[in-house]
C-alpha cells in the first residue's frame, strides 16, 4: 500500500508551542518540538457519527500570547487537508487550554488517516503554511464503522446473554486500582470501553485488580471474559 503524502507545515517556537493534545485515547505531552511534531505513531479510533472533545495546552515562553488554533482530519484520505476537513478552530485564545468537539461524518472513510493541529500567533493558519510563531503536530485517527452506544445500552445489551458475574470495588474508583470480587477465574481478560464505545484498555485481570490510573475522570463500561463467558458493570473513575 502506498504511503499518502501531506504538505509540510511548520511554525516557530522561540515563544511559544503546543504543550499537550488530547482526543480519545491519545493524551501526549509533546513539549517543544522547534515548530513540527511528527505524531502519527500516536493514534486513536473515532466512529463516524460520534462526538469527540479535543483539548488543545500551549506552552509559552515568557508571556502568555493571543493564539490562533486549526485541526484538520483527512477524511477521504485524498493526502490533502480541504476546507470541509476542517475541524476545529479557535481564534485568538491567551488561555491555558482550548477545548471544542470533533464530529466524525458519515461520509468518512474508515481505516488511519491523519489528523493536523495547528496553533499560530495572532492568526489563523492554513494547512501547509510555515509561519514564524507557533507549531504544528500530526497524528493518525482511526475512523471505525461501529456505531457508538451508550452505557445504558451496552448493559441492557450484554446483560440478556451474560454468564461470567462479578463485583468491582471500590465504584466510585477514587485512585488508580479497581478490584475483583466473586469471580473464579483471575485470569480473565478484560477490556475497558468509553461512553461512546471506543476501546480505551484492555489486558489481564491480576490478583483481582485492574489498574485505571491513566484513565481520565468518566464513566466506563468494563468487559471480562474468561474464554467461555462474558459479563460487563459500569464504573465511575473520579
Amino acid at each position: 500500500m502506498a504511503i499518502t503524502e501531506y504538505c509540510n507545515s511548520t511554525g516557530g517556537t522561540s515563544r511559544e508551542y503546543i504543550n499537550k493534545v488530547q482526543i480519545g485515547t491519545i493524551n501526549n505531552t509533546s513539549g517543544n518540538n522547534n515548530g513540527y511534531g511528527n505524531y502519527t505513531s500516536i493514534s486513536t479510533s473515532l466512529s463516524i457519527g460520534s462526538s469527540n472533545k479535543i483539548t488543545i495546552t500551549p506552552s509559552w515562553i515568557g508571556a502568555s500570547r493571543a493564539e490562533s488554533y486549526n485541526v484538520w482530519i483527512d477524511f477521504n484520505k485524498n493526502g490533502t487537508f480541504e476546507s470541509t476537513e476542517l475541524v476545529f478552530t479557535k481564534s485568538k485564545a491567551k488561555t491555558a487550554t482550548v477545548s471544542g468537539t470533533i464530529n466524525i461524518p458519515s461520509s468518512a472513510l474508515t481505516g488511519s488517516t491523519r489528523m493536523r493541529v495547528s496553533m499560530k500567533y495572532n492568526a489563523s493558519s492554513t494547512a501547509c503554511e510555515a509561519f514564524a510563531n507557533g507549531e504544528v503536530e500530526d497524528y493518525t485517527i482511526n475512523i471505525t464503522s461501529v456505531v457508538a452506544k451508550n452505557s445504558e445500552e451496552v448493559i441492557i445489551e450484554t446483560t440478556e446473554v451474560t454468564k461470567l458475574d462479578f463485583k468491582l470495588y471500590p465504584n466510585p474508583v477514587k485512585g488508580d486500582m479497581i478490584n475483583f470480587s466473586e469471580m473464579e477465574n483471575t485470569a480473565t481478560s478484560y477490556r475497558i470501553y468509553n461512553q461512546m464505545g471506543q476501546q480505551v484498555a484492555n489486558g489481564y485481570i491480576e490478583n483481582n485488580s485492574v489498574n485505571v490510573g491513566s484513565l481520565m475522570p468518566a464513566i466506563y463500561i468494563i468487559e471480562v471474559a474468561d474464554g467461555k463467558s462474558v459479563g460487563t458493570k459500569r464504573f465511575i473513575k473520579e
